[in-house]
């Protein structure tokens, strides 16, 4: 048997954790009653883009049609709402969010693009929470470089009635945002982790 030694636990009455071993458990208070590894997790879901299409010039675009629920990979709970690209949370919590967007240039370069995460935590305007750029060289025509662009954030949901999530196209040049209904090329994925702080 393996022994792990800790300096300092301090445990209060509630919860306990079996690690697989007869009589073998960790006590991890009451205060444990929120994390995922003791409820599971209980919200997750996964939105795609089914239909791309060309941008032209710079942009500063919201997504807001073209989305539906990957509903054969399967999702945990009442999953998060979506109305023109406006995504809502059935619950408080801390929530897992990411964006991939995955782009083509037809044929111009492309110094920068991405799907950057937009956020409303309430007082009823979005801004920038998390974004991230790749860059798309110039291969000639009719071909196209293709690369993903990915960035993801931790929220502390604390009222779920009044936050909200957008996803914006930001780019200098003209591109193509690729989709398929049918797998993740662009899309979006909401993970429930545990309770908000």
């Amino acid at each position: 048997m393996s022994t792990l030694e800790v300096n300092t636990i301090s445990p209060q009455s509630g919860t306990t954790l079996t690690l697989g071993g007869s009589g073998d458990t960790i006590n991890l208070g009451s205060g444990a009653s929120g994390l995922a590894t003791t409820n599971g997790i209980t919200v997750a879901d996964m939105w795609v883009l089914t239909s791309g299409a060309n941008y032209s010039g710079s942009q500063g675009t919201f997504i807001t049609s073209n989305l539906a629920r990957m509903t054969d990979s399967g999702y945990v709970g009442s999953g998060v709402s979506q109305s023109s690209g406006v995504f809502t949370f059935p619950s408080n919590g801390i929530y897992y969010v990411s964006s991939q967007a995955q782009l083509i240039s037809f044929p111009a370069e492309m110094v920068y693009g991405g799907v950057n995460i937009e956020v409303d935590s309430g007082d009823g305007s979005f801004s920038t929470r998390a974004e991230n750029y790749i860059y798309l060289p110039n291969v000639g025509s009719p071909a196209g470089a293709h690369m993903t662009a990915f960035t993801s954030i931790l929220l502390n949901v604390t009222d779920y009635t009044s936050w909200k999530v957008k996803f914006k196209l930001a780019t200098n040049n003209s591109v193509f945002l690729n989709a398929s209904g049918s797998n993740m090329r662009t899309g979006f994925v909401f993970i429930r982790l545990g309770d908000a702080t």
